[in-house]
């Protein structure tokens, strides 16, 4: 334990633990491990307030728009049949091969055991009320978490020049409103660490799941260090795409207008190129990697934090692959195109919009 937290694995040569943790004589805030338990506590009160929001605002307001409160095919459950249940629970999606020699078993047609598979599978899919209301949820919290990052960090002289966020480290003071932007972001990380396993499963489910964690991650150690100053810059070049992303699903299922949908799609795209595949690594990653590296020099959890911030980068390649999927599937109305994330029976536009690309998400 000693040599986990010793000062050679964490710090560069000439920092200490009491150096960096020390007082500051004009009292501002300066980054400690106990600080986090107050991330913990706006977990907590994310979870009250999204159970708040969902049963108050916005499951009235979908049903009063008339979305489907079941899932498809719920009205006209599949019959009971042992030998095809059994088969279901080992494998959802068997092979054109398997299905027929079912059917020769059960004195079934080829198409009528594909369709029971069909619409058993549907019948564990979450409704279009279900989706659109958590959809809702995450267009509230990250417009609102856009609006107030971009209020607290347009006036750092850092967010104009990413040197900043190493100049002066790690003597660096934590002003109140950055305080509460870190411990809402990580908050709201820790309840969605809880809601990945609760929410509409997608097939990229490990991915989110390995982001999450990461991100939990990075930011807590980030806070420790004191390197609150970039991962201020990576929640928000994060938190910018997406507002876009989830308006553009809840259009796909409270509107009838296609256009509208897609409009955004396309604006959901060209912010996820600029801020994630352009802005994220081109300048706030060449920071960590080299403004850093410049001004306070390479040690042990450098490695470390940089490894945390190229795999999510990473990560935002792998969604982006999935986002051009879907894009291609609107394009050419083709089902064999259609988002690979998808565990649906719908049609490509539909479906990819219905999955949608859950990345963050951060």
């Amino acid at each position: 334990m000693d040599a986990l937290l010793s000062e050679e694995m964490w710090l560069p040569a000439n920092i200490s633990w009491a150096r960096l943790y020390a007082s500051r004589p004009d009292g501002r805030l300066t980054p400690q491990p106990v600080h986090l338990t107050m991330s913990l506590a706006c977990g907590l009160a994310f979870c009250l307030l999204r159970y708040l929001v969902e049963t108050f605002l916005l499951f009235p307001l979908g049903r009063r728009w008339g979305l489907a409160d079941a899932p498809k095919d719920a009205v006209r459950p599949v019959t009971p049949n042992k030998r095809l249940d059994a088969v279901f629970r080992l494998n959802r999606r068997p092979t054109v091969d398997q299905m027929s020699a079912l059917a020769g078993e059960l004195g079934w047609s080829d198409k009528s055991v594909a369709n029971w598979f069909r619409r058993k599978r549907n019948q564990l899919k979450s409704s279009t009320l279900r989706k659109f209301v958590e959809s809702a949820w995450f267009f509230l919290h990250y417009s609102c978490i856009l609006v107030y990052g971009f209020a607290v960090l347009v006036g750092k002289d850092y967010f104009w020049d990413a040197r900043y966020c190493w100049i002066g480290w790690p003597d660096q003071a934590v002003d109140a409103d950055i305080y509460w932007y870190y411990m809402i972001s990580l908050g709201y990380y820790w309840s969605a660490m809880y809601y990945i396993f609760t929410d509409v499963k997608h097939k990229d489910f490990a991915e989110m799941l390995i982001h999450h964690v990461v991100t939990v991650c990075l930011m807590s150690f980030s806070w420790c260090l004191n390197y609150v100053r970039i991962g201020a810059l990576v929640l928000l070049v994060h938190d910018v795409v997406d507002p876009f992303m989830h308006l553009t699903k809840c259009l796909s299922y409270a509107s009838s207008n296609t256009c509208l949908r897609d409009m955004m799609f396309v604006v959901f795209m060209v912010c996820w190129i600029v801020t994630r595949l352009t802005i994220y690594p081109f300048w706030v990653v060449y920071s960590a990697m080299f403004h850093s590296w410049a001004i306070i020099g390479p040690y042990r959890s450098w490695y470390m934090f940089n490894g945390c911030l190229l795999v999510l980068q990473v990560l935002h390649v792998i969604w982006f692959y999935f986002i051009l999927r879907i894009a291609l599937s609107v394009v050419t109305q083709d089902p064999d195109a259609k988002d690979s994330r998808s565990d649906s029976e719908m049609s490509a536009t539909e479906d990819g919009l219905d999955d949608g690309v859950d990345c963050k998400h951060k």
